[in-house]
């Protein structure tokens, strides 16, 4: 998703914060507060084109960006038919806590915020691709899709070398709730967050424009889900699965010195050889149609 306007994310910001106030969550001594008052900086800093400035606080504004951007789509995506529920308040809650900057957190408690808020995106996507959560499911996210239920286990690795930790940890969480459940109808989901290891220094990349951007981001996105497809295979031993990968990522149009925020997507399907994929692709295809939203 690409957005032009900061002035367009400082305001959908603030209907955000406005919405955690009427839920009663308390945010302007979070986290989430802080970052208004570093949206505001950003917006003086890119209405003069300070690049130099941009760039001697990258670390600041990226993790800025990545955080009011999951607040404002959560938000959107989840008020109307979540926002009262229980569960979603508490995560909620939970994900304002936590050190300001991803570089702060550990694989310890620091990182428990961003992990909740994570599974909080995750339903915020399916909610918005009109596909219905399962709230009282005890699983990272749950939903029903095709008359099928649907487990998402939620990772976010903080270094590459945890990342096939996190993959065997998450197939068998899905393999624990599929027998406790006792129900032929269940897909397993696993979604990991690639942004600490795509860009572990949350630099600023710059490119020619826009098209380069997001060629650069996919690819990248991309190498991540081949590279771990033998490791997830022996793993699964036959059995099937679907994964999702996402990355965060701010960079510069070189040709005009504008930011960009995005956040990309791609999808990998186990066993290759799977003769019905089709509620997979069904799902896939509902989550890229509708996932997205506009700020206008």
């Amino acid at each position: 998703m690409e957005f032009n306007s900061f002035e367009k994310i400082k305001e959908h910001y603030e209907y955000a914060l406005s919405w955690l106030d009427s839920i009663q969550i308390e945010n302007s001594k979070t986290r989430m507060g802080r970052y208004r008052n570093n949206l505001e900086k950003l917006i003086d800093i890119v209405t003069k084109k300070d690049v130099n400035k941009l760039i001697g606080s990258s670390l600041e504004y990226v993790n800025t960006l990545y955080e009011v951007n999951d607040i404002i789509y959560i938000h959107k995506a989840l008020e109307s038919e979540y926002g009262d529920d229980d569960k979603i308040r508490h995560l909620l809650r939970e994900f304002c806590k936590g050190p300001d900057s991803y570089t702060n957190e550990n694989n310890s408690s620091s990182n428990r915020a961003r992990n909740l808020g994570f599974e909080l995106l995750i339903s915020a996507i399916l909610a918005k691709a009109n596909i219905e959560l399962m709230i009282n499911i005890e699983a990272d996210v749950a939903a029903t899709f095709e008359e099928q239920l649907f487990i998402f286990e939620c990772k976010r690795p903080q270094a590459i070398r945890n990342l096939q930790k996190n993959i065997r940890k998450a197939i068998k969480q899905i393999e624990v709730i599929s027998k406790e459940r006792q129900e032929t109808n269940i897909n397993g989901v696993l979604c990991i967050d690639f942004t600490k290891i795509i860009n572990p220094e949350f630099i600023i990349p710059k490119q020619k424009d826009l098209n380069k951007v997001v060629s650069s981001i996919e690819h990248r996105l991309s190498q991540c889900l081949l590279k771990i497809r033998n490791f997830i295979t022996d793993c699964l031993q036959d059995r099937e699965l679907f994964v999702l990968g996402t990355v965060n990522i701010v960079s510069m149009a070189e040709q005009t010195g504008d930011l960009f925020y995005y956040r990309d997507f791609a999808f990998d399907v186990f066993p290759q050889n799977e003769k019905n994929p089709s509620i997979i692709e069904n799902l896939l295809e509902s989550i890229r149609t509708n996932s997205e939203f506009s700020l206008n």
